[in-house]
């Protein structure tokens, strides 16, 4: 695994992959989408306006922004220099402070922040106790950890271990806190992990983080393998009903969760 992370960070550099999750993520179904989740998130910790926050994988800007807006003081870290400037360009008068960094190496001093908000970033991060512990570590005591992790008990993901079996053009490793898959794309490997839950809670509780809340985000993420927009806003709309009826985690495809630091 050492050996492939070095291509994983070249990737995440790379324009491309950020164009992808532009196209994937940034279309007006999927803002629609995405605005409820932070907003649903920040009621859920509880975390009051004015204080700061690291958006930790910030990409290019999107919901550093929305952090803003909602009154936080924000700063905004990634190691992709393309997204960083998407950001900037973006974010023009909020205040934002973006700055290149790596999860696994942040140069930030310990308890920094009040909250740290990291949605859809570590299932890419190789090294992935190392970036939980500096996210810990920048974190002040009593500040609340907002993850959004793709999980891999749910259905969908059950049910997507064996299309995985029959396609040889994914590497599939399972590991003590996840499945990880490995794919290659035009500008090297991509990792996409979904986490076993119950270990995030137990690796975090043994780091002096307490699981405060467990809550559902997308019940699929099947959107993202269609390029019809029709059929994108269908399953966005889907997820969407699924937040409003407060389906259960369980068998969500992807999971909010908040710790808050002992």
């Amino acid at each position: 695994m050492a050996n492939e992370a070095p291509g994983v960070e070249g990737t995440l550099q790379e324009q491309a992959i950020h164009k992808e999750w532009i196209e994937n993520f940034r279309n007006p179904s999927a803002e629609a989408s995405a605005e409820i989740l932070v907003r649903r998130t920040l009621a859920l910790a509880g975390l009051p306006q004015g204080s700061t926050v690291l958006d930790a994988g910030c990409g290019t800007g999107t919901n550093s922004r929305r952090l803003a807006k909602a009154g936080y003081r924000v700063t905004g870290v990634d190691f992709s220099g393309f997204a960083l400037r998407e950001a900037d360009r973006a974010s023009a008068g909020l205040g934002i402070d973006f700055r290149p960094g790596d999860l696994t190496n942040l140069a930030l001093p310990d308890h920094s922040f009040d909250g740290v908000f990291c949605f859809g970033v570590l299932m890419h991060v190789p090294e992935l106790e190392k970036a939980l512990g500096e996210l810990i570590r920048v974190l002040k005591p009593g500040g609340c950890l907002m993850l959004l992790e793709t999980n891999a008990s749910s259905l969908e993901m059950m049910a997507f271990r064996l299309y995985w079996k029959r396609n040889s053009k994914v590497r599939v490793v399972r590991k003590p806190y996840g499945i990880e898959t490995w794919s290659e794309t035009s500008d090297g490997p991509l990792l996409a992990r979904k986490m076993f839950i119950p270990w995030l809670v137990r690796h975090l509780a043994a780091k002096g983080m307490r699981c405060e809340k467990r809550s559902s985000a997308d019940l699929t993420e099947l959107y993202i393998y269609f390029r019809s927009k029709w059929l994108k806003a269908a399953f966005h709309g889907l997820n969407r009903l699924w937040y409003a009826v407060g389906g259960s985690p369980r068998l969500a495809t992807a999971n909010v969760l908040i710790f808050r630091k002992k």
